[in-house]
């Protein structure tokens, strides 16, 4: 019992709200790469096209910390 009564006590429940991300945690994971990669190869700009427009947030963002131009095309 006292075993079982120590597991529970260290018991940690993380959770991981979403909402509160609009660029989608993946999605700003693989534009910050590419983007520095861009940039690092003298690219001045990024061109994307998305459907639900959470790539297009992201790679914008991305594309705003490294200083450059980014073109967003959403699609219907």
């Amino acid at each position: 019992m006292r075993s079982r009564r120590l597991w529970v006590q260290k018991l940690i429940s993380i959770f991981k709200n979403e909402s509160t991300n609009p660029l989608g945690s993946h999605k700003i994971n693989s534009a910050i790469p590419q983007c520095y990669y861009c940039k690092k190869e003298g690219d001045t700009n990024v061109t994307t096209e998305t459907g639900a427009g959470q790539w297009g947030a992201a790679l914008s963002y991305a594309a705003k910390l490294y200083g450059l131009d980014a073109l967003f095309i959403g699609l219907r």
